[in-house]
């Protein structure tokens, strides 16, 4: 949990009627530690409950599981091109076909609409495949069965559940309505590493995503599944036969697959039926076996962190079976960092029939994109495996230049050149909210979408501005459309039949906070919290961290006096900076002997291909990494040096720069300006052109190539291998 930065962790475990162990670990808020009460957005897991709710109505009569649902719901029609129709069995097992979201109250709508409006936004909606034959797994479809439930009783889908489902299951501490129980806060991430409270609102998927839970209650869920249907009080709540036909994949003979709500699979030959959730900010796990009446709860306050959720519940249900068994408890095993010496030889692209898979270096890590994910590996027994919250234990068998993952096997090769349609050119983008930001981009002469944050999929052009997603994934074939105004101009996407409105990408809207401004010379600034005057006074007066150690002699010299090609645009030396002010003499720049030579070094060999080095920054003395620290408000620091513990650029290891064009002299476009303080600055953002995302990764595997390694949250910052050797500089460039 802390190796993947989790804040806050739940867990319970049942054994028959008794709840054995229940335990949290972190905070699930500022001031508030995770306890076994801990109430979390269970998410997917609500679709347990309203299962359970729609097999009540079948087991009372008012409802038929393969009858048509025109029959309870005529007011709703799909567009389906199929002769099957739509049944309630198909809603329950994810056969049906239908959207993911529906159009209104999906899991991007933060309007709060009610649950009616927004099944009947479905009204039209392609059914995409014929219903019964393919798995497509919908939160629409789980919300008509709520709206179902809500029609047939006469009561808001919130009050029955409240009050037939969870107060007959036993579960006093759960809900469907938010404002009942107190839930932990979860936090968001993203591939660029910026952090934030993940949102709360109620959507219009109550039925698919809407229950607020303990794990003690989820335990206490199990107990009536293993007590064929009969809750505490001894009430047969649900019929044994009815949790069977639930506990039985549906339209087809595999021993896995959905059944009536549950996900049924073999689990150390015993039956293992289970739902995940995953929610803005939290992740959850319910599983059960019902033949030997083990069950575990689980829940985490970290976005998308289901693999590591699902790591510790595997664990405990395997402790559990040993317990039972009386055999030797297993041992959990930990990855470790992959040792650098490995990295260096691994790092590349790994190339089959058109597809790639790329390894590189992000701060200390190795990392895997193969396109749809990327992940950090882990080291054990002299082999690779993912380490992610988003997946743990995957082997990556990593022989001589042939890496084999899964099923596929790639060659290391050189990455060919890519050419994109010219009019993929105005498609690339953000689109959405802030609270989740639908991306498209060029990788490797393909356009991709990236939705929900982490999933990624190359989309299929079926003619100009629509695309379809693949087969395979979250929002299997559904289409995008890219909307127009009357100019032409890109306004937005309806991609899954949800409308995303374009984001601006040259706005005070775009950077993240409202203390920048951007000038007429296309220079981010800051509005400092302190005067130039006073914060030099201060930071002349102040002095660097006491270091302690032996160190290397300092022996700073200037790169570009070795080689002609490296030009200084060196933005301190003027008032073209993210402060407007001017804090060098003169535009000078200066690096480590030994830095300095691997520069020049990248810069002969880029010359071959007609690029330069253009440097903004190198040396920077200590006194103004401590006077950028103080101008800076506090919610924008991670873009400068704290001061207490040095920077990389007063060591004379650090330089900050980007390519030129050697025939004209000018920059090449990347995706985002030099000290921008923005999501674009990251080096893994995946919203620039296919142009500047090109030219951005030839510097990085340039300047890779000779020691250095990109900042993690600024592409045109690069560190050099040695830099622990060298003491905090503190002398002016006069004092040199």
């Amino acid at each position: 949990v802390k190796d993947k930065n989790i804040k806050g962790f739940t867990m319970a475990l049942v054994d028959k009627s008794e709840i054995v162990w229940s335990k949290g670990y972190g905070m699930i808020a500022e001031t508030q530690p995770a306890t076994p009460s801990t109430s979390y957005r269970v998410a997917s897991i609500s679709k347990l409950f309203t299962a359970i709710g729609v097999m009540q109505l079948v087991e009372k009569g008012k409802v038929n599981l393969d009858a048509p649902l025109k029959r309870y719901l005529p007011e709703l029609t799909f567009d389906n091109p199929f002769a099957k129709e739509i049944t309630i069995r198909q809603l329950l097992s994810h056969r049906s076909g239908i959207l993911r979201e529906p159009p209104v109250g999906n899991y991007f709508d933060d309007q709060n609409p009610q649950l009616q409006k927004s099944v009947l936004s479905l009204q039209n909606t392609p059914v995409h495949f014929q219903p019964e034959t393919t798995v497509k797994y919908s939160n629409a479809a789980v919300s008509v069965l709520g709206y179902l439930i809500q029609k047939t009783s006469g009561k808001s889908y919130a009050d029955y559940m409240d009050e037939v489902v969870l107060q007959g299951i036993d579960m006093p501490n759960s809900s469907f309505k938010e404002s009942k129980v107190l839930s932990a806060e979860g936090e968001m991430w993203t591939y660029w590493d910026t952090e934030f409270k993940a949102p709360i609102f109620n959507m219009g998927i109550d039925p698919a995503a809407g229950l607020n839970a303990t794990m003690p209650d989820l335990c206490n869920f199990m107990s009536l599944l293993f007590n064929k249907g009969k809750n505490a009080a001894g009430t047969q709540f649900l019929k044994e036969n009815t949790l069977k036909e639930m506990w039985t994949p549906q339209f087809t003979d595999e021993k896995q697959g959905f059944g009536l709500g549950f996900y049924a699979m073999p689990y150390q030959n015993t039956l293992r039926v289970q739902h995940s959730g995953v929610q803005y900010g939290i992740a959850s796990r319910l599983y059960a076996l019902p033949e030997l009446k083990l069950g575990v709860a689980a829940a985490a306050n970290k976005d998308n962190a289901n693999a590591v959720v699902d790591k510790l519940s595997n664990f405990a249900l395997d402790l559990m079976l040993a317990m039972r068994n009386k055999s030797a408890l297993p041992n959990y095993d930990t990855l470790q960092t992959v040792p650098q010496n490995i990295q260096k030889k691994a790092v590349g692209v790994y190339a089959e029939n058109g597809n790639y898979v790329s390894l590189y270096q992000k701060g200390q890590d190795l990392m895997i994109d193969d396109g749809n994910r990327k992940l950090r590996l882990g080291y054990k027994n002299d082999s690779l495996f993912t380490n992610s919250p988003l997946d743990i234990d995957s082997f990556i068998d990593l022989k001589a230049k042939t890496l084999t993952w899964g099923e596929k096997s790639y060659q290391k090769s050189k990455l060919p050149e890519f050419s994109y349609p010219n009019r993929y050119k105005n498609l690339v983008g953000e689109y959405g909210w802030d609270h989740n930001t639908l991306f498209i981009y060029p990788r490797y002469g393909k356009l991709y979408a990236l939705i929900e944050w982490f999933d990624a999929y190359p989309i299929h052009e079926e003619s100009d501005g629509f695309f379809r997603f693949p087969v395979d994934g979250l929002y299997s074939n559904e289409r995008l459309k890219f909307e127009r105004d009357s100019s032409g101009n890109i306004t937005g996407v309806t991609a899954a039949g949800i409308f995303w409105k374009r984001r601006s990408v040259q706005s005070k809207d775009y950077v993240q906070g409202k203390n920048w401004v951007k000038d007429d010379e296309n220079v981010f600034k800051i509005v400092p919290q302190k005067g130039f005057e006073e914060l030099k006074t201060t930071a002349l007066n102040s002095f660097p961290p006491t270091e302690r150690g032996e160190f290397l002699r300092s022996d700073l010299i200037e790169p570009s006096a070795y080689e002609p090609t490296i030009k200084l645009d060196v933005r301190y030396a003027g008032n073209r900076n993210f402060m407007g002010q001017q804090f060098y003499d003169e535009p000078r720049a200066f690096l480590q002997r030994p830095a300095a030579m691997a520069l020049v070094r990248v810069a002969e060999m880029l010359k071959k291909d007609g690029l330069g080095l253009m440097i903004f920054d190198a040396y920077r003395p200590w006194y103004v990494t401590k006077m950028f620290w103080d101008a800076t408000p506090q919610s924008q620091r991670y873009f400068v040096a704290n001061p207490q513990k040095g920077s990389k650029h007063n060591r004379g290891c650090a330089v900050d720069l980007t390519l030129y064009d050697l025939a004209n002299g000018k920059p090449l476009p990347m995706p985002s300006l030099y000290d921008e303080f923005s999501k674009r600055a990251y080096p893994s953002y995946m919203g620039g052109t296919a142009t500047e995302n090109a030219n951005r990764a030839k510097l990085i595997r340039a300047m890779s190539s000779e020691g250095f390694a990109v900042n993690i949250g600024e592409w045109w910052h690069f560190d050099y291998k040695l830099w622990r050797g060298y003491k905090i500089g503190n002398k002016t460039f006069a004092q040199l």
